[in-house]
């Protein structure tokens, strides 16, 4: 039984957590030998912590699936460990299809690999530092391209040896100036992180796209629609890089905008766009809007003076792309603060550029996009649209950033040594699990977990009255059950007969069966209900384990992801 000491606000006994009686159920020998829903630990609560604002943050408390330590830190209780068991089998799956082999990295990294890559600094707070005993300095890693370079570097490679393919599923750490919104936004988190060793541009080309085609494979497995969009490369580096976003109103992370035409998808910051306004004037300025920027050097070597159309304002990480170097607003401090400079580079939007003939002006992608916008693609229709995501996944073609400064080689076959062409490939799996539930959390169904069937911590549940014949039912139809490929184990037996049950459909729908099995009124016709996804059936009793087995077999349709188009070279952002 899963009782415990009453605390305020706190776990409450299963039996009584949604206004059941306490119930002190014998365990018997059917009982013993199938899986009863006396026998779980599932501690739930009427009503999530005030501090819980996120839906289903709040579902995720509610329902015993977490139970937070300390701000941005969470224990994940029995529930949730079979979630994200379901999840990690499908990830190493698709990671094994792609050749790829697991390890195992540290977790404590030493600071001289950060300092030779120039991470140390640049990542700023986020990191958690210490320092030991004797003195030497250690981060926790959020990420782990300087050990896995590192260690390959240290091996004596050739052309032969690769392509190199290489991921672990660990534990990763971030110190969060403010986390929030449960396992969206914590300090400690699961992650599989897949890094690979390519001897070219064009052969690390393949692998990122085997790897990102992997990623859609996992999503469609797991059952819920991702998206692939064009996101910034950030302090982890390189020229490519994507986001997986499942798409939620809910502690989303990002604002995206998406073209229904083609699949065209970018998050803000890197979002390209054909705007509706043009310039075709000789005094141009007064459809211009100019904005001078510095490089964010001790001493600035130029002002890059930037225009884009009125009404418009320049995207810093557009321009920090272009210019392979972090760059910020020039302020009148600054022009007083630092020495003059005279060199001053002209910048103008690529989208009014037509109008404005200057040979002596930059022609680049340097605006914000609105929605609206005409896709970049050209297509006909109502522009790009706003919506927002939940990321869950990053992908980076790093290229020889790391490899080079870690001095990381192998053997050519002519006898020459070149550097590792590397990618890395990052997924969330603690974050999965939410952005799962978030999504879900829309309309009628804004109470209730909706687990897709693959990754549901248990696939169904049978409830009925106290009546003998019911349990017997419910016995003959779990033991059938147990039978049909891919629910053994994965099946519970409500055995707490005395409560009532309506309270137990509510606790049935806050823990997130994907299938009911409710034997009820209409067994004296041979029937029982079954409800899935808002649909409810009368099956006879005897035909339930080929129902469910159907069940099954669609719980892998789900929308089709976006279709990728090709994606504006990073060259010309």
């Amino acid at each position: 039984n899963c009782a415990t000491a009453p605390c305020p606000n706190a776990v409450a006994p299963l039996t009584k957590s949604l206004g059941g009686e306490p119930v002190h159920q014998p365990m018997t020998s059917l009982s013993r030998s199938r899986l009863a829903m006396s026998q779980l630990f599932i501690p739930m609560l009427k009503q999530a912590p005030s501090d819980v604002v996120l839906p289903g943050h709040q579902l995720m408390v509610r329902s015993g699936l977490i139970r937070k330590s300390e701000p941005g830190v969470y224990t994940l209780m029995p529930l949730a460990m079979r979630i994200l068991k379901k999840v990690e089998d499908i990830v190493e799956s698709e990671m094994s299809a792609i050749s790829s082999q697991r390890i195992q990295i540290p977790c404590l990294s030493g600071s001289s690999l950060w300092e030779t890559t120039g991470r140390w600094n640049e990542c700023g707070k986020e990191i958690f530092k210490f320092v030991d005993r004797n003195g030497q300095q250690f981060c926790l890693a959020p990420t782990c391209e300087e050990e896995i370079t590192n260690l390959l570097g240290n091996e004596s490679l050739s052309y032969r040896s690769l392509p190199i393919r290489l991921h672990q599923i660990n534990t990763k750490f971030r110190d969060e100036i403010r986390p929030r919104f449960g396992l969206l936004r914590c300090r400690e988190f699961l992650m599989k992180d897949m890094y690979s060793f390519d001897e070219s541009q064009e052969k690390a080309t393949e692998t990122y796209h085997a790897v990102s085609n992997a990623y859609f494979q996992i999503f469609r497995r797991i059952g819920i629609p991702v998206h692939r969009v064009l996101a910034d490369s950030g302090t982890i580096g390189g020229n490519l890089s994507h986001e997986f976003h499942i798409l939620s109103d809910h502690g989303a992370d990002d604002n995206l905008l998406m073209c229904d035409s083609c699949g065209y998808a970018a998050n803000l910051e890197t979002a390209v766009s054909i705007a509706p306004e043009s310039v075709n004037s000789t005094d141009h300025d007064e459809f211009l809007c100019t904005t001078d920027l510095i490089t964010d050097d001790p001493a600035p070597e130029a002002i890059f003076t930037v225009k884009v159309g009125k009404g418009r304002q320049p995207n810093l990480h557009l321009l920090q792309r272009q210019l392979n170097k972090p760059c910020r607003l020039l302020t009148d401090q600054d022009r007083s603060a630092i020495r003059p400079i005279s060199n001053t580079v002209n910048m103008i939007d690529i989208d009014i550029a037509h109008g404005v003939r200057d040979s002596n002006q930059l022609h680049i992608h340097c605006k914000t996009v609105l929605p609206g916008d005409r896709c970049i693609n050209h297509c006909e229709g109502s522009g790009l649209k706003a919506t927002r995501g939940i990321e869950v996944g990053h992908i980076f073609h790093l290229g020889t950033k790391y490899s080079k400064k870690l001095n990381a080689s192998f053997k050519r076959a002519d006898g020459s040594t070149d550097f590792f062409n590397m990618g890395c490939y990052g997924l969330g799996l603690t974050r999965i699990m939410q952005a799962v539930v978030e999504s879900s959390c829309t309309g009628s169904s804004s109470g209730t977990i909706r687990w897709p069937l693959p990754i549901a911590p248990y696939k169904a549940v049978i409830l009925g009255s106290n009546a003998r014949e019911a349990i017997d039912a419910a016995h003959d139809i779990y033991d059938e059950l147990q039978l049909q490929p891919g629910y053994k184990g994965d099946i519970v037996l409500d055995d707490r007969y005395d409560m009532n049950l309506g309270v137990k459909f509510r606790q049935a729908d806050l823990i997130g069966f994907p299938i009911k099995i409710v034997i009820g009124r209409d067994l004296t016709r041979g029937l029982v209900e079954i409800q899935h996804n808002d649909k409810t059936d009368l099956v006879p009793t005897q035909s339930v384990g080929e129902y469910v087995k159907s069940l099954e077999m669609g719980s892998h349709t789900v929308p089709s992801p976006n279709r990728i188009q090709p994606q504006p070279s990073p060259s010309n952002l």
